[in-house]
């Protein structure tokens, strides 16, 4: 008899945490649709793209080269839409917001995003990640020089143990 009400009492306690986060997975999901989460990822992907194009600017590709940095571009482009579709990332993701936001928190967030505040950034936010990109890109073509050095230096040290 013990047994049976220990097992139940851990039954209990096991569906009431996971209708808890059923709850959370709710919100999630209502806060991913105001602000249209999906949509958001597609737009990283033309960023992506527009990235790519960047550096083939960068790079002083000739004319000839162009058709073959063209085909890699659209292979990329095939391999980031397949590989982190939102079919795939969603549940990810969820899990996620899950473990870094209660519910109260996604359903306070939600609130801001109807608003006309939380409506303007989430037009600007495209803009913004592509501004942000930028800064970032020109910020690493003086990192990475920088990089490729400490990577040599640690390549001889090991090298030398060897």
């Amino acid at each position: 008899m013990k047994k049976l009400i220990v097992s139940l009492a851990f039954a209990f306690s096991i569906s009431g945490s996971c209708h808890a986060d059923s709850g959370v997975r709710d919100s999630i999901e209502k806060m991913f649709e105001v602000t249209d989460m999906q949509a958001m990822l597609d737009a990283s992907y033309a960023q992506m793209d527009q990235i790519f194009s960047q550096m083939t600017k960068d790079k002083n590709i000739t004319d000839e080269q162009k058709p073959i940095y063209e085909k890699h571009k659209k292979k990329f482009h095939a391999m980031l839409v397949k590989s982190m579709s939102w079919d795939k990332i969603k549940e990810p993701i969820i899990k996620a917001y899950s473990q870094v936001y209660t519910k109260a928190e996604v359903d306070e967030l939600i609130v801001f995003y109807q608003s006309p505040l939380g409506q303007k950034m989430l037009k600007k936010m495209p803009e913004l990640m592509q501004a942000t990109m930028q800064v970032m890109q020109e910020t690493s073509k003086s990192i990475i020089p920088k990089m490729q050095a400490l990577q040599q230096e640690l390549q001889k040290e090991l090298s030398k143990q060897s």
